[in-house]
């Protein structure tokens, strides 16, 4: 963060497989061209890792008004730039799935990095999660912490329930999870606390949309954490709050309610307090930091 307004001058990489076969011979983009793109009379494509370096970019903006009550035009500004990166993505890099079946890697990186971005500026801004010193723990940016109830609450709920949806999204590809970066684990984890939060607004409706991508979400962090020890950490959470969220005598879950015509799954039109998510007492220790992502397999005691 202390050298994010540090003006650079290195040019931009180009695609990783053209680096591998020796043909980077161009003199490359500059930044400064790659931000001018928006306004350039044709669509220009540049490789997958400035696409990823414009989203770390955002996510920076995002991350130097956490803490603070930013001024809601700079708050807008910022939400502007995470709606926009998408139509400035060029249309031979919209599926990041290649015509041989391959993942690239640096795009999912960067869609990752704006969804996540965009539940971190939207979620602390909403009513989807109570006051909780705790909760701060389960954000990969340490502090965080829930801004003051503004008008566009629902609005701003709406967007990080979205967000979390593309997250779920992009975990259900079908590639090897040992090849996705160990910062997908935070993603995820958000994700998932985030679904957790209008599953429990929600009540019976969309039942099995919040189910299934937390299922999902639970099995990617169960094969990730043969990898890192973070994720089995992060695992034995959220399977408590799951538990705790959807036991069956809550609800009893049919076909009908998932055809049901107000389930939105949005979060909107919803308000809820601290003693409504007696879960979130599971996030009450630690379980996020960066020392957890150090490889290796992580031992469970007996029972958890």
């Amino acid at each position: 963060m202390k050298t994010r307004s540090v003006a650079s001058e290195v040019l931009l990489p180009c695609e990783d497989s053209t680096y591998t076969d020796g043909a980077c011979f161009s003199d490359g983009s500059s930044l400064a061209q790659f931000t001018d793109r928006h306004f350039a009379e044709e669509e220009i494509s540049f490789s997958s890792s400035c696409y990823r370096i414009e989203a770390v970019q955002i996510l920076s903006r995002v991350l130097s008004i956490a803490n603070a009550e930013a001024h809601p035009d700079e708050v807008q500004a910022i939400d502007n730039s995470l709606a926009a990166w998408s139509h400035y993505v060029p249309s031979d890099k919209r599926d990041i799935i290649s015509n041989s079946g391959e993942v690239d890697e640096l795009l999912f990186q960067a869609h990752m990095l704006i969804h996540w971005a965009t539940i971190l500026l939207h979620m602390p801004r909403s009513e989807l999660l109570s006051v909780h010193p705790a909760t701060a723990d389960i954000f990969c940016a340490k502090g965080d912490k829930q801004m003051p109830s503004t008008d566009t609450k629902h609005a701003h709920a709406s967007k990080a329930t979205d967000a979390s949806k593309e997250l779920s999204n992009l975990a259900a590809l079908r590639c090897p999870v040992q090849k996705h970066t160990p910062f997908f684990i935070c993603a995820l984890v958000i994700a998932s606390v985030v679904q957790l939060a209008a599953c429990t607004l929600h009540n019976c409706r969309c039942m099995y949309q919040h189910r299934d991508r937390i299922t999902l979400v639970v099995g990617l962090l169960k094969s990730l954490s043969l990898s890192w020890a973070c994720a089995g950490s992060v695992l034995v959470k959220i399977k408590k709050i799951a538990a705790r969220v959807m036991k069956s005598e809550h609800c009893t879950m049919t076909v009908a309610s998932t055809q049901c015509d107000s389930c939105t799954d949005s979060g909107l039109g919803t308000s809820i307090g601290a003693e409504d998510v007696p879960w979130m007492e599971f996030f009450d220790d630690p379980v996020m930091s960066f020392e957890g992502f150090a490889p290796g397999p992580i031992l469970f005691e007996q029972g958890s």
